[in-house]
């Protein structure tokens, strides 16, 4: 389940990337960088919540 929301999330990701790139590529990197940076903290969350769910 966590493959495949991860693959439609970054398909999503690659759309509108691809959209922002057609209006300026500079939005592009600032898109990716934001997209990158939220998706390492989600894992990172996530990591968190399961390692605290073991501990209980």
């Amino acid at each position: 389940m966590l493959l495949d929301s991860d693959a439609l999330l970054t398909d999503v990701l690659l759309d509108a990337a691809l959209v922002l790139y057609t209006v300026h590529p500079a939005v592009l990197a600032c898109a990716l960088f934001i997209s990158l940076f939220v998706k390492r903290e989600c894992h990172l969350l996530f990591f968190a919540l399961q390692n605290s769910i073991k501990a209980c």
